[in-house]
């Protein structure tokens, strides 16, 4: 794992930053992205390994091709991308909350796709390289006020295993609750 490069999305907290230290831990290179860059900054002083920090926010486009092309200036590739960026606003659709339905669309659905985007071109030219997806039980499963948030899951999960390209992803189902 020393010559692994791994980005991880959603890095400042919860099970992004546990993947983190997990992967710190096993000696390798490490990318923190999250739009909190004092929280990441603060999380890769404490690591071992070499690393960067990286402001990314997943539901804007130009903010996740930015943060790629300064990962790029550092690592030559990236070798593991954990998609971990997510929201999980528990409401029901009676309340009508379309703001909060639309950023967990942008933020679970969308932003595993901005950054799948980014990567997969470097990734099939080397003909190597692991995407991890993390999803939820919520996409399965059915619990109340989770209408929204399970579905955004499930079209993870469902992207998940339609891949087309031909290097190992892996799914790692993560309940967040």
């Amino acid at each position: 794992m020393k010559t692994k490069v791994a980005l991880i999305t959603g890095a400042s907290s919860g099970i992004g930053k546990a993947i983190v230290e997990k992967l710190a831990a096993e000696n390798c290179k490490i990318i923190l992205a999250s739009r909190d860059i004092e929280k990441l900054n603060k999380i890769q002083k404490e690591l071992k390994v070499e690393s960067l920090a990286v402001k990314m926010d997943v539901t804007d486009s130009d903010s996740v091709a930015n943060a790629f092309q300064k990962i790029k200036e550092k690592f030559s590739t990236i070798d593991i991308l954990v998609n971990c960026a997510g929201v999980m606003p528990l409401s029901y659709l009676k309340n009508r909350h379309i703001e909060e339905w639309m950023q967990t669309i942008d933020v679970n659905v969308k932003g595993t796709l901005r950054c799948i985007y980014e990567v997969l071109p470097d990734m099939k030219s080397q003909k190597n390289g692991h995407i991890i997806n993390i999803a939820s039980v919520d996409g399965k499963e059915i619990f109340e006020g989770g209408a929204i948030y399970g579905a955004s899951k499930a079209a993870v999960i469902e992207l998940s295993k339609r891949c087309e390209w031909n290097f190992l992803l892996n799914l790692i189902f993560a309940s967040l609750l």
